[in-house]
C-alpha cells in the first residue's frame, strides 16, 4: 500500500477572536490535514463558551462532530472547554479522542458538572416562567371569548338580566386584548407556535461526565524531553507548559509532509505572566523546534501592566483603607487561579498586621479549586499560604451566609464570578450595591458584554446598573474599584519576551488571536511591526472568524485566504501564492533548509 501524502494544511477559527459579534472568548480552533487521495483529519484546539457578546453563539456546535478525529484541550477555563460535554449530545456520533492534561481533566471535571447544574437551574426557572405565561395566555384568551361572546342571560320575559351577565369588565378585557394582539395569537394552536419555549440546557452532567471520562490524560514535555502523541501516522503532537493556571499547556504538532520535510505548528494556548511572583504551576515554556507556524494569543497586547509591587502596593493601601472606614469588601474572582491567588495576598496581609477581619470564600467551584492547589501546588511558588495552617480563611455557603453577612466587624468575601456574570456575586450586587458602606474590588479583564464590564467601564457612568431578572436599576453608591496587576495573560511586554523565544523558520507564519481584534490584537500586530519584524521572514496575520487560513506545506513562502468548506474542493497551493520572496530565497529552500533543520534538532 502507498503512503499517503500530505498536501495542505489548513487553519480555521470559530471563536476566541473578539469581533463585532463575539468576544475573545470563546477559543476554537480546526486544524485540518489534507492528503492526496483525498483523505483528510481534523484536530479541534479547544471547544470554549462565549461569555458576555456572543452566548447566542453557544447553542449551536460550528463543525459536525463525526468530521473531528481529535479534540485537544489547552486548560480548564470555560471559554476553553464550555463546550466539550456537546460533542456528546449531536445528531451525528463523534468517534475520535479528546486529550488533555492531568490537572487540565481534574479542573474541566469540576468545571463542567458545575456549568451543568447552572444550566439546569436556569432552563427550570424559565422552563416556570414559560409555564406561567402560557396559562396567562389561555387565560387571555378566555376573557376575550367571554367578553365578545354574542349571547347573554334573559329572564323569563325575555328581558337581558344584567344581574346575570358574567363578561369581564372593559379594562380587563382591552389588557387581555391587548396581549394576544401582542403576541399575534388568533387561536389556542398560537399559544404554542408564536411562543418560544426555552432553550434546552446546552448539556447535561450526563454529557460532561461522557466528556470526562473519554478524555485521555497526556503528559507534559519539559525542556528537551518531548512527550509525543500520534493522531495519525503523519501528524502528532506534544504539550507545553503554559504557566496560565492549573493544567495549562500550549501544543505543538508535527506534520511529516513531502520529501521525508517535517513542519512544526505551535498554538500558544493561554500564555501566563513571567513578571508576578505567583507561579502555582511553572512558567511558560518555548519547545526548541523550528517553528512553521504560531497561534499566538494577544489578550493583553495592548498593555504593559504596572509592575506586580507597585500594583500590590496599591492594592494593599486599597485592602487597608476599607477595612478602616467600611464595613464590607467584597472581591468577584475567577474561581480558577485568581481566587487562589487573591485569598494567598490577602492571608499574607493579615499575618503582616495590615488589617484586622475575618477572610471568607463564597464559592464552590473555587474552593475545590483551592483543595487542588493546596495539593498540587509548588512549594516555593509565592502562594505558599494557602499550604498554612487551618484557619486562614472560612468558606460561605448558601446556608450560612446570611448568618454571616450579620456578624459584626469588618470582612473580606472572594466570590465567582470575576466578570459579575452570575452566582454568588449576584447576591452581593443586589444587596450591597447600593450601599455606601461597602467596597468591591474587581481584579481583570472583564469582557464586553459582561455586568462587570459595565461597572468598570471608565467611560460610562456607573449611576445606576441593572441586574439580571431585577426591573429597576440599582443606584450604584458602593465604591467600585478595578485592579490589573493579577492577571492569568501574559501583557505585551511578556509577549514580546516570549515571542523572541520562538524558532522560527523563515517564512514563518504567527496568527494573533484570544483578543478584541480592533485594540489588544490589531495593537500587538502593529508592535511588532514596530519592532522590525522582517516581512519576508515571518508574516504576521490576524484571523477571520470561519474563514480558513492556508499554511502551505510546499512552499516556504505562501499564506493566503479562502472561504472554502471544510468538505469542499481541494486548494491548489500553488494558486493561492501570495509572495515567494526573490532568488535566494529558493536556494535558501532547497540547499540550506536541511542544514537549518539539521541545527534545530541538534540544539
Amino acid at each position: 500500500m502507498s503512503k499517503r501524502i500530505v498536501e495542505n494544511v489548513l487553519l480555521q477559527h470559530f471563536g476566541g477572536i473578539g469581533n463585532d459579534d463575539q468576544s475573545l472568548t470563546g477559543s476554537c480552533h480546526n486544524l485540518i490535514v489534507e492528503f492526496d487521495d483525498g483523505t483528510e483529519i481534523s484536530v479541534i484546539i479547544d471547544m470554549g463558551a462565549f461569555q458576555g457578546l456572543g452566548q447566542d453563539l453557544n447553542s449551536d456546535l460550528p463543525f459536525k462532530v463525526d468530521s473531528v478525529d481529535a479534540v485537544i484541550i489547552t486548560h480548564g477555563h470555560i471559554d476553553h472547554c464550555g463546550r466539550l460535554p456537546m460533542l456528546f449530545n449531536q445528531k451525528e456520533s463523534f468517534q475520535g479522542d479528546i486529550y488533555a492534561s492531568e490537572l487540565t481533566k481534574l479542573v474541566a471535571h469540576t468545571a463542567l458538572l458545575d456549568s451543568a447544574k447552572i444550566f439546569a437551574t436556569e432552563y427550570e426557572k424559565e422552563k416556570r416562567k414559560y409555564d406561567k405565561f402560557i396559562e396567562e395566555c389561555k387565560e387571555a384568551r378566555r376573557t376575550v371569548a367571554s367578553y365578545e361572546a354574542t349571547g347573554v342571560q334573559r329572564d323569563s320575559g325575555g328581558n337581558r338580566n344584567e344581574t346575570h351577565d358574567a363578561r369581564p369588565n372593559k379594562e380587563v378585557y382591552d389588557v387581555a386584548k391587548k396581549l394576544l394582539r401582542d403576541r399575534k395569537i388568533e387561536k389556542e394552536a398560537d399559544i404554542y407556535t408564536k411562543i418560544q419555549k426555552p432553550l434546552l440546557p446546552i448539556f447535561t452532567s450526563d454529557d460532561a461526565e461522557t466528556a470526562i471520562q473519554g478524555t485521555t490524560e497526556m503528559e507534559v514535555s519539559e525542556g528537551k524531553k518531548a512527550h509525543w502523541q500520534e493522531i495519525c501516522p503523519e501528524v502528532s503532537f506534544s504539550f507545553w507548559n503554559a504557566g496560565h493556571v492549573a493544567g495549562s499547556v500550549s501544543v505543538l504538532f508535527r506534520v511529516a509532509t513531502r520529501k521525508a520535510k517535517v513542519k512544526y505548528f505551535f498554538f500558544s494556548g493561554d500564555l501566563g505572566p513571567a513578571r508576578t511572583p505567583l507561579h502555582p504551576f511553572g512558567l511558560a515554556e518555548v519547545p526548541n523546534f523550528p517553528l512553521d507556524l504560531v497561534v499566538m494569543e494577544t489578550t493583553y497586547g495592548d498593555k504593559v501592566r504596572e509592575e506586580f509591587d507597585v500594583g500590590y502596593r496599591e492594592f494593599e493601601e486599597s485592602v487597608v483603607k476599607a477595612s478602616n472606614s467600611r464595613d464590607c469588601l467584597i472581591i468577584p474572582s475567577f474561581a480558577l487561579d485568581r481566587a487562589q491567588m487573591i485569598l494567598s495576598l490577602l492571608i499574607k496581609m493579615r499575618k503582616e498586621g495590615k488589617f484586622t477581619g475575618k477572610i471568607f470564600l463564597d464559592s464552590p467551584l473555587a474552593t475545590e479549586y483551592t483543595e487542588l492547589y493546596q495539593k498540587y501546588g509548588v512549594v516555593g511558588s509565592g502562594m505558599d499560604e494557602l499550604k498554612s495552617e487551618s484557619g486562614t480563611f472560612s468558606v460561605i455557603d448558601a446556608k450560612n451566609r446570611e448568618e454571616i453577612l450579620a456578624e459584626e466587624g469588618f470582612k473580606i468575601i472572594v466570590t465567582s464570578s470575576g466578570m459579575a456574570t452570575g452566582g454568588p456575586i449576584m447576591t452581593y450586587l443586589l444587596k450591597y450595591l447600593a450601599d455606601i458602606r461597602t467596597t468591591f474590588f474587581f481584579m481583570g479583564y472583564m469582557a464586553e458584554g459582561t455586568l462587570g464590564r459595565d461597572l468598570t467601564d471608565e467611560v460610562k457612568p456607573k449611576k445606576l446598573v441593572r441586574l439580571p431578572d431585577i426591573d429597576c436599576p440599582i443606584e450604584v453608591l458602593a465604591r467600585v474599584k478595578r485592579f490589573n496587576f493579577l492577571s492569568g495573560h501574559m501583557d505585551q511586554k511578556d509577549l514580546w519576551s516570549w515571542y523572541k523565544k520562538l524558532h522560527l523558520r523563515p517564512g514563518a507564519l504567527v496568527v494573533l488571536v484570544h483578543g478584541e481584534r480592533d485594540s489588544s490584537t490589531l495593537a500587538f500586530k502593529h508592535f511588532l511591526g514596530r519592532r522590525k519584524i522582517d516581512s519576508s521572514l515571518q508574516k504576521i496575520a490576524i484571523p477571520e472568524a470561519d474563514k480558513i487560513l492556508v499554511p502551505d506545506v510546499n512552499q516556504i513562502y505562501s499564506v493566503s485566504w479562502t472561504n472554502k468548506s471544510l468538505k469542499g474542493g481541494k486548494i491548489n497551493p500553488r494558486s493561492h501564492i501570495v509572495w515567494r520572496g526573490f532568488k535566494l530565497s529558493f536556494f535558501f529552500k532547497n540547499w540550506l533548509k536541511p542544514l537549518e533543520e539539521m541545527f534545530f534538532f541538534c540544539s
